[in-house]
């Protein structure tokens, strides 16, 4: 019970230093917390935080397709290096774009578990010698649950991304990795000066699993020609990185890969078995690294 109560404690004193950021969810006043608890605003919504130290700040209970099974595989798969290339990427151009300034402010939109972030975080503090404040929020609850066991160095919240609970003109940085996007509320939250790093899959991203699972099929073949044209009709396109390579994974991590990806969810589980039993273990990771301004 005191470890518990100990890492509720250590988060809400860590939110209390950046209370000043947040807006209630439900009527956009300031909000405050109170008893290294709640979260309380001017108009007394209160939302607590949980004792795995994270803060649920939905107006509303949310369905998500995606449960803990789920989010332990995809952490699985992260850490596994797969995406190391991107996040290598990410931080560097992250300093890049920022260079000069030490301090600034990340918010994962979509984080999922959070492995991502949690990777970026720590090379940028490593090897580019920032001392980035790192913010990460996902709609399901069981991803953030997942995430606030592992990395306690980032401020976790289970937020909606088209009603994000932050004052105008926050961030630094925004960063939507393979997640879902909401243009109008990222130009809110991120500063004048800010910047955002949209991640899309590219044309062969997991053409492996796409053509075992998919062969003669629409969903063989992807284009992300209207998500690019989205992106760049909303913000300026000032770097584009195109990163295409193939790993090779072990049995374990290539479960855990069918698992992750949407591509598999609807499949039946004997024809995973037989993609599995193929051992077509070399993967492709193909991706569009975006960064614009406003």
């Amino acid at each position: 019970m005191n470890q518990k109560l100990s890492k509720l404690t250590k988060s809400a004193l860590q939110m209390k230093r950046y209370e000043h950021i947040f807006r209630c969810p439900i009527c956009q006043t300031s909000m405050k917390i109170v008893d290294l608890k709640s979260f309380v605003c001017a108009q007394n919504h209160t939302f607590d935080m949980a004792r795995q130290g994270h803060m649920n700040l939905l107006t509303s209970p949310s369905k998500s397709n995606y449960n803990t099974s789920l989010f332990t595989a995809r952490r699985a798969v992260i850490m596994s290096n797969l995406f190391k290339p991107l996040t290598d990427e990410i931080s560097a151009l992250i300093s890049k774009h920022t260079d000069g300034k030490s301090s600034l402010s990340i918010i994962d939109m979509g984080s999922g578990e959070g492995s991502h972030l949690h990777n970026i975080h720590k090379i940028l503090e490593r090897d580019y010698y920032k001392n980035p404040l790192a913010f990460g929020i996902d709609i399901s609850k069981e991803g953030i649950l997942e995430t606030a066991k592992n990395y306690e160095e980032i401020i976790w919240l289970v937020a909606d991304l088209a009603n994000s609970p932050f004052v105008d003109n926050t961030f630094d940085m925004i960063l939507n990795i393979l997640s879902p996007s909401n243009y109008e509320e990222f130009s809110r939250i991120i500063k004048p000066d800010g910047m955002i790093i949209k991640v899309v899959p590219g044309r062969n991203y997991l053409q492996e699993i796409r053509n075992f699972f998919y062969k003669n099929n629409e969903q063989q073949k992807y284009s992300n020609t209207d998500v690019i044209k989205g992106f760049t009709e909303k913000f300026s396109l000032i770097d584009h990185i195109t990163l295409e390579y193939t790993e090779i994974l072990n049995q374990t991590n290539l479960q855990s890969l069918i698992q992750m990806t949407p591509l598999t969810w609807n499949v039946s589980n004997d024809k995973i078995k037989e993609f599995l039993q193929r051992q077509i273990n070399e993967i492709t990771i193909h991706l569009e690294v975006l960064l614009g301004k406003k």
